[in-house]
């Protein structure tokens, strides 16, 4: 006998009762087309002799956006974090719900592309030359395309949860804009981050809408940019 682990919810939108699921072998058949259904077979088949848990996702789409609501250097107080990285990450949870309501997955699942001197780091090195190991805290996944919010891929990651900014990106991260992002063009944190995004004096490192060169993560034109200004923020799923 096959025993089939999923939630109340999974179930009622098959339209199908958990008797039935049970009788239905041909349903084990469909469960790879959702997510985060799990199957547990105890002897299922003749040659079988152990129990196995088998994990069925699918892959889940990427977003990054740039919020229309900006924000002056001080994330922590605007979020109201404990830090600026938790204000911003608060902020982009807000942004994805009220801003981007139809993108997938709720706004807790989205974060702020932003770095600081240790609560969320990208690399330590050149472009991560010591690999992923570097990521504290990082919201890029490994080896991953990146949507924006009208389907267009605009970069794909490399094994160590960013892109070469040399390369450049497919397509501009929004049409036009500033935004935070305390980055340099090698992924490393400046000491420019508003005092680790919690003042509104000092300068921070910002990127630009409407290109697709470095200029998108660090503008080398504006990067040193005042604290007291408000900018967007990058969020990404």
């Amino acid at each position: 006998m096959c025993c089939i682990l999923t939630t109340s919810s999974y179930l009622k939108r098959m339209g199908r009762s958990l008797n039935h699921v049970l009788s239905n072998r041909a349903f084990i058949a469909m469960m790879s087309m959702f997510s985060g259904l799990f199957v547990q077979c105890s002897k299922p088949f003749p040659e079988g002799g152990a129990v196995s848990l088998l994990s069925l996702a699918t892959a889940v789409d990427h977003y990054i956006f740039a919020t229309a609501a900006t924000y002056d250097g001080d994330l922590r107080t605007a979020g109201g974090g404990a830090t600026g990285i938790e204000g911003a990450d608060n902020l982009c949870a807000l942004a994805k719900d009220n801003e981007q309501p139809a993108l997938p997955g709720t706004g807790s699942e989205y974060r702020a592309l932003l770095v600081d001197s240790g609560n969320r780091v990208a690399c330590t090195s050149i472009n991560c030359a010591g690999g992923i190991s570097e990521n504290v805290n990082w919201v890029l996944r490994a080896n991953t395309s990146y949507k924006r919010p009208d389907g267009t891929v605009v970069f794909t990651t490399n094994a160590s949860g960013i892109f070469l900014m040399t390369a450049g990106l497919n397509a501009p991260l929004a049409a036009a804009g500033q935004w935070w992002t305390g980055m340099d063009d090698e992924w490393n944190e400046v000491l420019s981050s508003c005092s680790d995004w919690s003042a509104t004096v000092g300068n921070g490192f910002v990127g630009v809408g409407g290109v697709t060169d470095v200029t998108a993560i660090t503008d080398g034109g504006v990067s040193l940019a005042d604290c007291s200004v408000a900018r967007s923020l990058l969020c990404v799923r």
